[in-house]
């Protein structure tokens, strides 16, 4: 192996299709691989080689546990409120008309949290499985559709140090299906401060010196 080579791992939801991500994923790893790194895969549904992929099936946005977490997390009805209350009756008294209506079920962030530790030893593994020495994230700290992946990367890169980038194709602040939420710890938890690449029409029009999205000028 060219000693000026590096392992690179692609972390995120899903690496399969034609989807944006996905085909975006696929044109840098090209542009590494021809520049002599390796590359390797991590995520819930994945289409690459099974030597060079980590998957783990709750890394995926759809994944049933996931998507029971998506309707709490982004519903904005009164039943998560209810259920969140009923948790506790004994706040019952507490409770004024001013507080918010926003608030999750004790059960729920119990859960999150489980997943998010069970991600984080997977990417452990993943990391030392294939040695890994550079992490590109494709949108799993971007839209929050898998919110324990999302904390279980922050913490990862924050235990480890490992040089990171950040691919973003959408963020939640795009989307009006993500306004009305009860998880806004979680939104400002999960976005850690790293070299951040933007692939939306708003957010590259927002910045000043942008990047443009990777192009394959050498088609084999």
């Amino acid at each position: 192996m060219n000693p000026a080579s590096h392992k690179i791992g692609f972390i995120s939801t899903r690496f399969a299709g034609t989807d944006g991500v996905s085909l975006e994923t696929q044109k840098w790893a090209t542009i590494f691989e021809r520049l002599g790194h390796q590359c390797f895969y991590f995520a819930g549904e994945c289409d690459r080689s099974a030597d060079s992929s980590h998957v783990v099936p709750e890394a995926f946005y759809r994944h049933p546990e996931i998507d029971k977490l998506n309707q709490q997390a982004y519903s904005g009805s009164w039943t998560v409120t209810k259920e969140a209350r009923a948790a506790h009756p004994e706040m019952e008294d507490l409770q004024k008309d001013f507080f918010s209506i926003y608030v999750r079920p004790p059960t729920m962030t119990k859960r999150v949290n489980e997943l998010k530790e069970y991600l984080k030893e997977e990417l452990y593994k993943f990391a030392r499985r294939f040695d890994l020495e550079i992490l590109v994230i494709e949108n799993a700290v971007t839209i929050p559709l898998n919110l324990p992946l999302g904390l279980a990367i922050t913490e990862f890169i924050a235990e480890t140090g490992y040089p990171t980038i950040a691919h973003h194709h959408d963020f939640h602040w795009e989307r009006q299906r993500f306004q009305v939420n009860c998880v806004g710890d979680y939104l400002a938890a999960a976005f850690p401060h790293l070299c951040h690449r933007f692939d939306t029409w708003l957010s590259t029009r927002c910045r000043r010196n942008r990047s443009p999205r990777v192009m394959d000028w050498h088609p084999a």
